[in-house]
């Protein structure tokens, strides 16, 4: 490699260019009773929602993250 080996320096902060906990697209939520957490766009939230508690309006807590792509962030 050209570079030699100090592979970090080509970028200024690879740390802003990827997920590194995997959260994108993660949800998350209560009813106040149990928690719920999956994967997926907004709309696939809201159908959890639904499905699970009889949607939005019974949720106590709840968050959604995404950073635009559901596979790698950003």
């Amino acid at each position: 490699l050209a570079g030699g080996i100090a592979l970090y320096n080509y970028v200024h902060d690879a740390n802003t260019w990827i997920d590194p906990f995997g959260l994108t697209g993660t949800y998350m939520f209560t009813d106040g009773t149990d928690w719920y957490i999956g994967k997926g766009a907004k709309d696939r939230m809201y159908t959890s929602m639904k499905q699970r508690v009889g949607g939005k309006a019974n949720v106590t807590q709840g968050i959604h993250v995404d950073f635009g792509d559901n596979k790698i962030g950003l």
